[in-house]
């Protein structure tokens, strides 16, 4: 199969979030973390977040994100507002219904315990989202032992 080339471009930008968010998760032991549409938007350089974006993201990270669940705005299959990235399975952890992400969160964490999420957006604080530049610079001193994993 032919791929075009922006598919590898892209893909590559999801695989550099992917392994972004694994350690940011790991190295605060979460299991989960909870993306919302202006994370996805900011760590992926879009404004588009369909339904066919988000599955080639979440295709492209399963290396590190084994389970997802998306929640769209309802009626719609092009404005998500949360996506929920986790290396456990989401099913039996994540609340059915209407709701937001917080309260989301919020019931799932209470259910079993268990499983650990937690919002990147309250993990960066009022921190900006990194560009992929700075992504890339902190991995590679990550990789070579010259940077440490700070949470």
């Amino acid at each position: 199969m032919k791929t075009k080339p922006y598919d590898e471009h892209y893909r590559r930008r999801h695989r550099i979030v992917g392994h972004y968010l694994a350690i940011t998760a790991w190295i605060r032991g979460l299991d989960c973390i909870v993306l919302d549409r202006n994370d996805l938007q900011s760590l992926l350089s879009i404004s588009n977040t369909g339904e066919d974006r988000v599955k080639q993201f979440v295709e492209d990270i399963k290396p590190w994100f084994q389970f997802n669940k998306p929640y769209y705005k309802p009626g719609s299959r092009t404005f998500v507002k949360s996506l929920f990235l986790s290396r456990a399975k989401l099913d039996s952890y994540l609340p059915k219904g209407r709701m937001g992400v917080d309260q989301r969160i919020a019931r799932a964490t209470t259910t079993n315990g268990a499983l650990k999420i937690e919002r990147f957006s309250n993990i960066r604080g009022s921190n900006p989202i990194p560009s992929e530049r700075e992504i890339i610079s902190n991995l590679a001193l990550l990789a070579s032992g010259i940077g440490a994993p700070r949470s």
